[in-house]
């Protein structure tokens, strides 16, 4: 049996959060370990500290504003600044700002298959796919 697959999901609205890891443990094959942040310094903790963590991520999924002082960029700049970092992928509405970036980013609102399909091709070593419908998977 192999490891789970660790995502930390960085989103300030509960509900969008809960929905993506919702639709993440319905398309994805095998243990996947979720966390999630509401801000960018509980992200930044969570990432820099593995034993509070549970572990180290594979994948941090980050959404941009985050309500606070700090926004996904913030977290963006310390995953680029680890040892050994996690994939990192965007989700926002601000489409032009995520271009911008130079990251690989998803436009809010994401179609369930989509998302599916990025996480899958940054999870190492990559997870099958369960092959179930998503229709009803609202993000």
């Amino acid at each position: 049996m192999g490891t789970a697959t660790r995502i930390l999901i960085v989103e300030d609205d509960e509900v969008l959060a809960r929905s993506t890891e919702r639709l993440l443990r319905r398309a994805i094959a095998g243990e996947v370990d979720f966390r999630h942040a509401t801000t960018a310094e509980v992200a930044i903790l969570l990432l820099s500290c593995p034993d509070v963590a549970g572990g180290a991520f594979d994948l941090c999924l980050s959404d941009w504003n985050l309500g606070g002082s700090r926004h996904g960029g913030d977290v963006r700049d310390f995953v680029r600044s680890m040892r050994v970092p996690p994939a990192f992928l965007f989700l926002s509405s601000e489409e032009a700002l995520m271009a911008a970036t130079g990251e690989r980013y998803l436009v809010k609102p994401v179609a369930p298959r989509e998302l599916r399909d990025a996480v899958l091709a940054l999870v190492d070593p990559p997870k099958t796919v369960v092959d179930m419908p998503l229709e009803g998977c609202a993000l």
